[in-house]
This record gives structure tokens, sequence and C-alpha cells, in this order.
């Protein structure tokens, strides 16, 4: 048997874990201090894991994060975009593709995105307004996301 197989098995034998489970979980992932917290979500990859009903998983997934992370650290959440289209692209209103999650955290009101067409991010927390006020040259060199996060020494979720 595959290595895949055998963890697909092991997953889907499982017991369901509650969210307050879920977030003790996540809590004991992140340090105490102020670090931004950079969180790359598989929502599928977990959603069978927690008991909780398949249309108020994001959500309340999100919740928990967020709630993880704390009100002293910033959340970022990659936000990408299939770019232009017709030589426009309005970031303030262009949906993510990459996740339900990331979708729900850019559309809360105290959200900022990243200015970047294909590699956009949001923030949310402390520092979110020093994080979409980033002007990369491009995506990865001078004044990017990617730059940011190492200088802040954030986590990686």
């Amino acid at each position: 048997m595959s290595r895949r197989r055998k963890i697909e098995k092991h997953v889907g034998q499982a017991e369901a874990i509650t969210p307050k489970q879920f977030l003790g979980m996540l809590s004991g992932m992140l340090p105490d201090d102020s670090r931004p917290v950079l969180a790359y979500s598989g929502l599928f990859s977990i959603a069978r894991s927690i008991a909780v009903s398949p249309e108020t998983l994001p959500s309340i997934l999100l919740e928990l994060l967020l709630e993880a992370v704390g009100s002293d650290r910033t959340l970022l959440m990659p936000a990408y975009t299939t770019g232009y289209m017709n030589g426009f692209l309005d970031l303030d209103d262009q949906p993510c593709n990459t996740g339900m999650m990331n979708e729900l955290l850019r559309k809360k009101p105290a959200s900022r995105r990243t200015a970047s067409a294909f590699f956009s991010f949001v923030a949310y927390g402390a520092q979110a307004g020093e994080v979409a006020s980033l002007r990369p040259v491009d995506a990865w060199g001078q004044r990017s996301l990617f730059e940011w996060v190492e200088q802040h020494d954030a986590h990686i979720l």
C-alpha cells in the first residue's frame, strides 16, 4: 500500500474533533508573540476531521483561525486572481481563487489586499495597512509581501 493510501485510510478513520479542540490545536502551533501569521489553507484536507456542517465549515474555520491568531497580530492569506480582464483589474472587487476561507477573509470590512495583479494577499489585523501599502516591483522582489514576511519573521501555517 502506498504512503498516500495509508494516510488517506488513517485520515478517513480519524474521529471528528470539535471546533474548540481545533482551536486548541491551532493555538498550540503559534508561540505567544506578536509576529504576523501567513496561513495557507487546505480546507478540504481537514474538512472531514471537524464536526461541523459542510455549509458552515469555511466561516467557522476562519473565525477559529482569527481567534488563534489574536488581535495583536496580522493574519495573511493568499488572495490570488486570474489577473487582468480586458486590460483591467479591480482588486477591491476581484474574488480570489485560492479558497473559500481566503475569500471570506477578503470580504471582511477591515481586510486589506496587497497590490499585485496575480499574487495578491489579504491582510487582516494590526499591520494590515502597512501590508497593503507595499508597492512591489515584482511579486517576489523588493517591497513585496514575501520580503515583508521575511523581514517580520512571520509564522507560516
